[in-house]
């Protein structure tokens, strides 16, 4: 067996000089993986590279016409072979003394019996017989592979275009019985279509041989570094990874500064074996083509498994790594049609999804505003029986006072007793006590409250009768208030026109609040006439607490002590008022001049659920009012009823008579039961600057389409959670399928 430095020189410079257009100098530093020459044979080749300007010999059939290059026993020469005019590469063995003819007849050999692989450079002719002897081989006009990554790493698909033309020389060459045992990117030529092209088989053996066959650092398997090793085909492989590692990242694996440092200290082929094995096996496995971008985890894959360092790890052949990379082309390929049988059925599904979902959101939308519409007609004709149940509450009791001041007892008592002292005015004590008892009784049989109070005055406003009976207004000039008046306005004391008298006619009084629990009150009065029908002689009036007058149609609420009740539906009313009806405050007259809004419309809160004695003591000197818009809308809204146009279609007044985002102002105060947003429809009182109004939750009305809705999503979530379940599950077979075949074509 040859020793290695003779069978590196002999056969390795020679070969891979042979089929390129570069002279490859037999003098090499160790940093680049090939053995060193001795003095003697660089000696050789300095004498022979001074006979390049003549060939050795002529050969018959082809012009030579320059030199390529030199080596340790021969050169290399370009020539045309003279009938095609194909250009060809010839090598002259010119120094035959100590050449070992069997190993250069093997790399003849072997090329012959490749002639016909198109990923194999081809041999053309042979002449051993010949002076000097010489075989004539293709010309590649690009050089080698390791001229292209003398520049840099090429790109991922460049190097899998090249590995896969390697693979395929080697799988004929192994196919063939033929190991190639030092490949690398010196001995890989690329053609004028830049394919890669296998040469220089001088390191080659046989499937079957025995003999042992050394590399170049760096590309060999670690079992291969090993004189004793029996050449395998998983030294390829490792080759090939190494090659396709070095076309990926510029550098081969393992090699860095520090591992050339350890292979130069080691002088003895033996020990420099030894050290190269060391660092694959305990070395840290190459990772850098894993962070080069483009690289997927397939090719990572596939060169992870080339550079295996155990051989029973590596793939057995070239085949099985040709095998693996059409299998990543193959799923490369279908890739885009995979990810659109996955993204295809999300993206239908989102389609779908957001489709439900716009046609959900458009049903809810129309199902809301029905609602809304509905609720707010419902409203609308509630407060409207309100309104009326008020009038005809206000007009029978009018209707009761007219017929007790038409008792002409009442008259004759008011003639002989006004100007007595309180305790004699018993006969006017007498009649109206009567009468009231009388009218009491008939409301509490009815289930009615009775009135707060029932009083009388003289022509002048002299209370001279109050039930129940009060120190500080009977005998008391009340002359200043509208009750008496009604002129729709209350006097300060000593402002009083002179020509302000009793009323002519029943009168609802303007709101009044009381001194003693904070409500607000009204009177109703009637003009009490003389025998004689020609003058008044007095006012009959009775003061009503505003909440009494509601209590029949307020909502019973009830709610567990300090707990804050949430409120669905409620009724309130409101009065309106001007600058000079004597209750204008004076915040609101200044934000009247500020604004130049004088006399704009106000609308004060005059009974509501959550106004108790208790918080109307407590509450703030500042009224609570209607914001200025809905102000606006409800002045409107009297103005159309009182011309009498609330005899028209109600389709008319649907701008005034309801609102949709209606604003409580007692939600100024406690927001967590009147705050938010209501519902709510106004209707004027007859007789009256009133407004009543019916109140409900906007969020209340829209419940149960709310609750439609989240039970829609629920079901199309649901839906969609089954439909993805399903596409997952069978992707889910689909891929464990592919995997399955692909790891069989693989093992």
């Amino acid at each position: 067996m040859p020793s290695p430095d003779f069978a590196k020189t002999s056969t390795n410079d020679s070969a891979q000089t042979l089929a390129s257009n570069e002279a490859q100098p037999p003098n090499r530093r160790p940093s680049d993986g090939t053995w060193v020459q001795s003095n003697e044979e660089s000696e050789r080749s300095r004498l022979l590279s001074a006979r390049r300007d003549h060939p050795p010999a002529n050969v018959p059939g082809y012009e030579i016409q320059r030199c390529l290059g030199e080596g340790a026993y021969g050169s290399v020469w370009l020539a045309m072979e003279l009938g095609t005019g194909k250009l060809v590469a010839i090598k002259f063995y010119t120094q035959r003394r100590g050449l070992d003819w069997s190993l250069l007849n093997r790399e003849v050999e072997k090329l012959a019996v490749l002639y016909t692989c198109r990923n194999i450079v081809g041999l053309i002719d042979v002449g051993w017989d010949a002076d000097p002897p010489h075989y004539v081989m293709e010309y590649l006009e690009n050089g080698s592979l390791a001229n292209l990554l003398a520049h840099g790493p090429v790109s991922v698909h460049e190097a899998v275009r090249l590995g896969r033309d390697v693979l395929k020389g080697l799988v004929q060459a192994h196919g063939s019985g033929i190991l190639h045992c030092d490949l690398k990117p010196a001995n890989i030529l690329l053609d004028k279509n830049n394919e890669a092209r296998l040469a220089d088989f001088g390191q080659s053996r046989l499937s079957y041989e025995q003999h042992h066959a050394l590399g170049t650092l760096f590309y060999m398997a670690p079992e291969q570094a090993d004189v004793n090793a029996i050449p395998g085909a998983g030294w390829d492989v490792y080759a090939w990874g190494a090659v396709l590692y070095q076309a990926l990242t510029g550098q081969p694996p393992h090699r860095t500064p520090e591992t050339e440092n350890l292979l130069a200290d080691s002088q003895a082929a033996e020990s420099r074996l030894e050290t190269y094995r060391q660092i694959l096996n305990s070395g840290i496995k190459p990772r850098n083509h894993w962070r080069v971008r483009g690289v997927d985890r397939r090719l990572a894959e596939i060169i992870d498994r080339c550079l295996e360092t155990d051989p029973g790890q590596r793939y057995p052949n070239a085949q099985a790594v040709l095998g693996a990379l059409e299998a990543r082309e193959r799923h490369l390929a279908n890739r885009p049609w995979l990810m659109l049988g996955i993204v295809g059925p999300v993206v239908l599904l989102l389609a779908i999804g957001s489709l439900a979902r716009y046609a959900m959101s458009a049903a809810v939308r129309s199902a809301q505003e029905n609602l809304l519409d509905r609720a707010l007609e419902s409203d609308v004709v509630t407060v409207k029986i309100l309104a009326r149940s008020i009038e005809r509450e206000l007009e029978d009791r009018t209707g009761e006072l007219r017929k007790v001041a038409e008792d002409s007892r009442l008259n004759q008592a008011i003639h002989n007793e006004a100007t007595l002292p309180w305790e004699q005015r018993t006969r006017l004590r007498a009649v109206l006590g009567e009468w009231k008892k009388l009218v009491d009784e008939d409301r509490e049989q009815q289930g009615l409250d009775v009135d707060t109070s029932w009083f009388v005055t003289d022509a002048r406003g002299k209370q001279i009768y109050r039930d129940p009976y009060n120190t500080e207004t009977v005998d008391r000039e009340w002359r200043d208030r509208d009750y008496f008046h009604g002129k729709g306005r209350e006097y300060a004391h000593g402002q009083i026109p002179a020509d302000v008298g009793p009323i002519q006619k029943p009168h609802i009084s303007m709101a009044y609040k009381s001194d003693a629990d904070g409500f607000y009150r009204i009177a109703i009065t009637v003009p009490i006439y003389s025998a004689t029908r020609d003058q008044v002689i007095g006012v009959l009036g009775r003061s009503i607490s505003l909440p009494k007058i509601l209590a029949a149609y307020k909502p019973q609420l009830q709610a567990d002590a300090g707990e804050k009740q949430q409120i669905e539906r409620t009724i309130a009313l409101f009065d309106r008022h001007s600058p000079n009806d004597g209750r204008h405050s004076e915040a609101a007259r200044a934000e009247e001049a500020v604004s130049h809004q004088p006399g704009r419309p106000r609308f004060e809160l005059l009974d509501h659920p959550w106004l108790t004695e208790e918080r109307l003591l407590q509450q703030r000197e500042e009224p609570l009012e209607v914001d200025a818009h809905h102000a606006k809308q409800l002045a409107k809204l009297q103005e159309l009823v009182h011309a009498k146009k609330s005899e028209q279609p109600s389709g008319e007044l649907s701008e005034f008579d309801q609102s949709a985002n209606y604003t409580d102002p007692v939600g100024q105060i406690d927001k967590d039961a009147y705050g938010g947003v209501w519902l709510a429809a106004f209707w004027p009182v007859a007789h009256t600057d009133w407004i009543a109004v019916v109140q409900e939750r906007q969020s209340t009305a829209q419940h149960p389409v709310v609750e439609m809705e989240h039970r829609l999503s629920r079901y199309m979530y649901f839906g969609l959670l089954i439909c993805c379940g399903l596409i997952g599950a069978l992707w889910y077979f689909i891929f464990r399928v592919l995997s399955d075949r692909e790891r069989a074509a693989n093992a």
